[in-house]
């Protein structure tokens, strides 16, 4: 977590640059994402959360047009457990801006959760189009597949998922892969990587 004296100063900033211009929508969402700053990774406070939802949402109202906004609040609403809430964040964020990425990939976590895979497997590969190198959206993209049973499909997302996030998970899905294949070498292979990950962070 950042030093609580960082928030802090930010605080004054913003408060000074509001002051002169009270309809100032970026230092709002600035102010938000210095809020969010502080969990560094881990979740954020309930206070610091109602906060950051605030100042997001003030900003908004002064400047809806703002996709990295909404996707800002998509973040904080999915970590507050607020599905609908970010889902539709996040759909106004690429109404605004339909080749994001990071957007496509969070929404495609939370209406696969919800049990929509086909919308799930399209904003995947909307991510990968976006990025060819999100190792997390191969990951997902391959275990969305292989979960409706296309694992000739899966096979592709399997393997640049390790390409480009050679994980432990995704080495084991690579593995299990393999295994519905009836590739036992290459599936005692990938799990051979999945160890040396394990060996390598225990040392």
């Amino acid at each position: 977590m950042a030093p609580p004296g960082d928030l802090a100063r930010a605080r004054r900033l913003f408060k000074w640059a509001l002051k002169l211009n009270p309809r100032c929508a970026t230092c709002l969402k600035n102010w938000a994402e210095a809020i969010t700053a502080q969990a560094s990774g881990g979740p954020l406070s309930p206070a610091l959360a109602d906060a950051a939802e605030e100042k997001l949402r003030r900003s908004l109202a002064l400047l809806p047009e703002d996709s990295d906004a909404w996707y800002s609040l998509g973040r904080v609403l999915s970590e507050r457990g607020n599905r609908e809430g970010a889902v539709e964040a996040y759909r106004r964020s690429l109404a605004i801006t339909s080749d994001d990425a990071d957007a496509c990939f969070n929404l495609a976590v939370l209406v696969g959760d919800g049990g929509d895979a086909s919308e799930e497997i399209a904003l995947l590969r909307r991510a990968l189009s976006a990025k060819p190198d999100h190792g997390q959206a191969w990951g997902n993209l391959g275990v969305a597949l292989a979960s409706a049973g296309d694992l000739d499909a899966a096979e592709e997302p399997f393997h640049n998922a390790v390409r480009f996030d050679p994980s432990a998970k995704n080495w084991i899905n690579l593995a299990r892969l393999h295994q519905a294949k009836g590739r036992a070498p290459q599936a005692k292979a990938a799990m051979a990587e999945e160890q040396a990950l394990k060996g390598a962070r225990q040392s």
